[in-house]
């Protein structure tokens, strides 16, 4: 081995040394790192506009990250004013939804004859969701926190967002071209990701939301924020939330509108999803739903909430750099 390999070497494990080492002690800032990459991904398009309309770069900039902070804080404010003082319809959505989940467990073991869902898998569940609430809470505790930091990066990656992927692009030991389709599908995946899941998920939430006013649902807003939620999940989606509602409302004595609240949560919310992607892959790239379902699974054990949107990515990126592996050496 050469004394330049050796040199090499050396430089490399420093380099992946002193990373790890600041990854490591700066990992309490991803969430915040993650937000101000979406956020600077996002801006590149609506600056670029703006620059074409002849409005000055560092003016474009800082009206993207007035409206970019708008749109962040706005939706924030209204959600925490409207859960004020809601914590006791959140703890009793969480012992409803849990009752609805032993109804259903109890009836699938009498069909079935067996104890297919015992009650180690129920106390784990419950353990589960108990601890959702004091998670959630100490998330919002730090929220404001984190979105300071988070607009303090995005400022810095706005103003030096070119040489930054410049930079980190000339990295990759790859072609131009494939250096190219790897900001491509990262930028697309962050837009699909982003922007076509809320949207389809607040759309399919609303739908679902008239539903439950109409059954005269109980607390109906915090089950619309769960819809929310829920229907960001590929696959199952809304269905986790509107179908134990259907039943805890049918055991209850109101058959009728349990009856309801689940044919409308199929003929309404769930179909509407294929409408509402159709519409918004014209405007978005739309990641596959296979890709889309393992990416979010793996992204929230890795980065929490905004997995739902990194997870899809890291997928994406395995798959681009596979095939661009077996083109650069066959």
């Amino acid at each position: 081995m050469s004394h330049i390999t050796l040199k090499q070497l050396f430089l490399i494990a420093l380099i992946l040394g002193l990373s790890l080492l600041l990854f490591t002690n700066l990992y309490f800032l991803i969430d915040a790192l993650l937000g101000s990459i979406i956020l600077s991904i996002l801006s590149v398009k609506p600056i670029q506009y703006m620059v074409k309309r002849r409005i000055k770069r560092e003016y474009a900039e800082l009206i993207y990250f007035i409206v970019s902070l708008l749109a962040v804080l706005l939706p924030l404010t209204i959600v925490f004013f409207l859960l004020k003082g809601q914590w006791p319809s959140i703890l009793q959505f969480l012992k409803n939804y849990g009752q609805s989940i032993q109804i259903i467990s109890q009836k699938v073991n009498e069909k079935f004859g067996s104890n297919l869902i015992n009650d180690d898998m129920l106390k784990s569940l419950a353990l589960k969701v108990s601890s959702f609430a004091p998670k959630v809470l100490n998330s919002s505790l730090d929220l404001f926190t984190t979105i300071g930091i988070m607009y303090f990066l995005l400022y810095f990656f706005i103003r030096e967002g070119i040489s930054i992927r410049r930079g980190l692009l000339s990295v990759l030991p790859l072609k131009d071209s494939n250096r190219e389709n790897i900001y491509s599908v990262t930028y697309q995946s962050v837009l699909s990701n982003s922007l076509m899941m809320p949207l389809v998920a607040l759309f399919q939430a609303l739908i679902a939301w008239v539903g439950y006013y109409i059954a005269g649902v109980g607390h109906s807003f915090i089950w619309f924020l769960a819809t929310f939620f829920a229907s960001m999940i590929p696959f199952f989606g809304a269905a986790l939330i509107y179908i134990p509602l259907g039943i805890l409302l049918f055991f209850n004595g109101q058959q009728s509108w349990g009856v309801f609240v689940i044919v409308w949560g199929f003929a309404a919310v769930s179909s509407s999803d294929n409408f509402l992607r159709i519409f918004f892959m014209k405007k978005f790239d739309n990641t596959h739903p296979l890709i889309t379902f393992l990416g979010v699974m793996a992204g929230l054990n890795i980065f929490g909430f905004l997995g739902i949107i990194f997870g899809p990515l890291l997928i994406s990126l395995l798959l681009i750099l596979i095939r661009i592996y077996r083109e650069e050496y066959k």
